[in-house]
């Protein structure tokens, strides 16, 4: 009898301490890049879909559950020093007790194998991080917006994802039916970001701010789509993109034309009739600047003296070299080795 009350007294005083310090030291939320400081983090009402290990129900389920969580964590550390095994994480029910032992755990949030389930948790070493960008996304559905974080130092950020192999990170999506007016957005709207709810492609923004994190962080090639008609679109592909800081008026350097549809004259950033509306290396201005470039009355776009090319312009104004676009969106995607 002495040895089971020892037992409940020990698992008493681990739980506290896991869970009551875990409580204390951090509040943030269970998805964070920094972490808590204590070594494991929970996901709760979510199971790991992956082949366990071991399975088996807890003992200490009949008496409490939460007891029982803990012996589960005992148990993954225990086999890891008796049987080499590598426990990483564990899956627990709350309603029956049962502990499934994992090997790996997920790396990024919106991992399509993380699944919500009420009366599971979640348990695992390292904590959940946020993807980088959309390609780090395994869930695949409609267009949607998911949190990302490009930058450790920086706070993650929401964004619209585009759906099919690449789930390409979207810049900008314009629809000339849309009811937003891109044309007199401030350049506090341009900053921030702007978007249509529920999620779709009728108007969108990602903001100038993110737009320079997530091009700073790692190298990424740069796609401008415009639809002309219900049969032809013009499709523009460049080798690199970076946005500077709102200090340098989110400066745009793109590389070189990488493909494109048509003929070259289809190049409205680097090639144009006319040099002075070549706009790589140009900053971006809004209406509100129209008295330093009178072309800003188009909207939040880059200019040098003028463009050659506006996305951001009014409804069923936009443009690309000599085409009307009915439709225009800009994507990223990680420059590949």
């Amino acid at each position: 009898m002495m040895n089971v009350l020892t037992i409940l007294i020990w698992l008493v005083c681990f739980y506290i301490t896991l869970f009551c310090d875990k409580a204390n030291t951090d509040k943030r939320g269970s998805f964070n890049n920094s972490g808590y400081s204590t070594k494991y983090y929970h996901e709760i009402g979510y199971i790991y879909t992956q082949p366990p290990m071991k399975t088996s129900v807890m003992s200490m389920a009949a008496y409490d559950m939460e007891i029982a969580a803990v012996q589960c964590l005992f148990t993954c550390q225990k086999e890891n020093s008796a049987e080499n095994l590598n426990c990483v994480a564990v899956n627990f029910n709350s309603e029956n007790g049962t502990c499934q032992l994992l090997s790996n755990q997920p790396v990024y949030k919106y991992d399509e194998c993380v699944v919500s389930d009420d009366h599971w948790t979640l348990y695992m070493e390292e904590p959940i991080k946020f993807p980088r960008d959309c390609e780090d996304i395994r869930k695949r559905t409609l267009d949607q917006y998911y949190e990302i974080q490009p930058d450790l130092d920086k706070p993650p950020f929401s964004v619209l994802c585009g759906i099919g192999p690449s789930m390409a990170t979207y810049i900008q999506s314009h629809k000339s039916s849309s009811h937003f007016d891109f044309q007199n957005a401030t350049w506090a709207q341009y900053r921030d970001g702007f978007r249509v709810y529920p999620p779709g492609l009728s108007y969108y923004w990602i903001g100038n701010e993110n737009l320079h994190t997530l091009t700073s962080s790692r190298d990424y090639t740069i796609d401008f789509l415009c639809r002309v008609n219900r049969t032809f679109s013009l499709f523009i592909l460049y080798s690199s993109i970076l946005v500077g800081s709102e200090a340098d008026f989110y400066r745009l350097n793109i590389g070189t034309c990488a493909y494109r549809t048509r003929d070259i004259l289809n190049d409205a950033i680097w090639v144009t009739a006319n040099d002075e509306a070549k706009i790589n290396g140009s900053v971006f201005l809004t209406h509100e600047n129209v008295t330093e470039n009178a072309c800003a009355r188009q909207g939040g776009w880059w200019y040098n003296n003028c463009t050659n090319a506006n996305f951001n312009t009014a409804n069923g104004n936009m443009f690309w070299g000599s085409y009307d676009c009915s439709y225009g969106k800009i994507r990223v995607l990680r420059k590949k080795p």
